[in-house]
Formats: C-alpha cells, sequence, structure tokens
C-alpha cells in the first residue's frame, strides 16, 4: 500500500483542491455581477458546490478535466449557525469547493470597498 493515496481513484472520490483564484480581490455588490474562476484539481464534472465565506453556490459545472471551476460571487451571506444573514463585505473571505467526494482547502480572497 505504499504510496497510494487514500481513496479508491476508479470511483473518483477524493476530495477536490483549490491552487488558486482569479482575481484575487475584486468587488463584490448587489448592482454588479463579479466572475470568478478556481483553478485546480478534483473537481467534479458536475455537482460542485462553492463555499464562499459559508454562501453555497451550488450546482457549478467544472471545465477541463474537473480542473476550472467558474462561478458568480454571492452578495448575500445566509444565516446560520447564529450568524445573521448579511451583505458581503469588504475584507477577507475564505473559499471551498464541496462536492461528493469532500471538501477542498479553502483559498483567500478579498472584497474590496465599493468605491462610488
Amino acid at each position: 500500500h505504499a504510496g497510494r493515496h487514500s481513496g479508491d481513484p476508479s470511483h473518483g472520490t477524493q476530495p477536490p483542491a483549490i491552487d488558486s483564484i482569479s482575481p484575487r480581490a475584486a468587488v463584490v455588490g448587489a448592482e454588479r455581477v463579479t466572475d470568478l474562476v478556481l483553478y485546480g484539481k478534483g473537481f467534479a464534472a458536475i455537482g460542485n458546490t462553492v463555499l464562499f465565506d459559508g454562501a453555497p453556490v451550488s450546482g457549478l459545472l467544472s471545465e477541463s478535466g474537473g480542473t476550472i471551476l467558474r462561478f458568480t460571487a454571492p452578495t448575500f451571506i445566509p444565516a446560520r449557525g447564529g450568524v445573521t444573514g448579511h451583505r458581503v463585505s469588504a475584507g477577507r473571505v475564505l473559499v471551498r469547493v464541496k462536492h461528493a467526494g469532500g471538501t477542498s482547502n479553502a483559498v483567500a480572497f478579498t472584497v474590496r470597498e465599493d468605491t462610488p
């Protein structure tokens, strides 16, 4: 068993891994659409969920053999675990990808201040 990864690769249930996010910083607000791209590996062909500061963006398809995942940044973070629902505000958020095989590492994304 030396050198084998955990899990049987034949049914592709390994957790996804994120290498980077592009752009790494952007304004996120109700008046605009902010498209983001995650680069990594192990994304499912269909049925990926991005967790953007805990807010789920579900039903995403990956591209390029599970190495590219495009999504639109949510502008509202729903209530969960005692935290009230709130608009996305400036600061650092963590982004993860989840599918049937598990949840990825987190990458940081910076929400920029929306200046008029």
